[in-house]
């Protein structure tokens, strides 16, 4: 091989090329992702954080008025015999019909009534606080839910007006038809456990709340 008269090759003696500034003029390769850039997932947060409390602060103003609601009829039933009792615990609860037949059997909601009494006793400030709960979180689910099969925005109207709808009014306000709120979250959370689960996710995350919702109220088979 020649050599030149200061003992380099002629290929060293060439000024070193910038791959990255070739690829990038010709379009072949995407500039780098410098270290302030962000993640466009990232610029979702503050949206849907926002949407969280919007969604959050419609259902207490909505449904303030009903922690002035005492219990009615059949509540005092399900106060009566749902509760911790000795020989009559969390298992007992989740097994057997402690209603006896009046009704379906739903063992989460009688744990539900239980763990109401033993926190708080015969005070309806638990009983409605826990309902509200649930309320926002089929709301927030709901929202999840229409984000991913179409916009950030179409997801807060449905989520309002699912939140705030009047017929509402009668699960969240009637202790012992709380089964409504409980059921529609678990059922909500199935339905975005199935969506995660056409990705690539497991099936065992679709079963599991919507083995919860078929525990909280019959009718959840609908979405079987």
């Amino acid at each position: 091989m020649l050599q030149e008269a200061d003992g380099r090759s002629p290929r060293s003696s060439r000024p070193a090329t910038n791959p990255l500034l070739c690829a990038t003029a010709t379009g072949s390769v995407a500039a780098p992702m410098s270290a302030t850039t962000v993640r466009p997932d990232l610029l979702l947060r503050p949206a849907q954080t926002l949407a969280w409390v919007l969604l959050t602060a419609a259902i207490v103003i909505v449904y303030r008025r009903i922690f002035g609601v005492y219990f009615l009829n059949e509540d005092f039933i399900w106060l009566r015999v749902c509760r911790f009792l000795p020989g009559r615990g969390l298992w007992t609860l989740l097994t057997h019909d402690v209603m006896v037949g009046r009704y379906s059997w739903r063992p989460l909601v009688q744990v539900s009534f239980a763990v109401n009494q033993w926190l708080g006793g015969l005070n309806p400030f638990g009983y409605r606080f826990e309902v509200l709960l649930w309320q926002v979180i089929s709301a927030f689910v709901l929202y999840g839910i229409v984000c991913r099969v179409g916009d950030a925005p179409r997801a807060l109207v449905a989520a309002l007006l699912f939140a705030v709808h009047p017929l509402q009014v009668e699960s969240l306000a009637w202790t012992c038809a709380r089964g409504g709120p409980i059921s529609t979250a678990f059922l909500l959370l199935a339905v975005l456990a199935y969506l995660r689960w056409r990705r690539g996710g497991h099936a065992v995350w679709v079963a599991m709340p919507f083995g919860f919702a078929m525990a909280t109220q019959e009718n959840s088979v609908v979405l079987f």
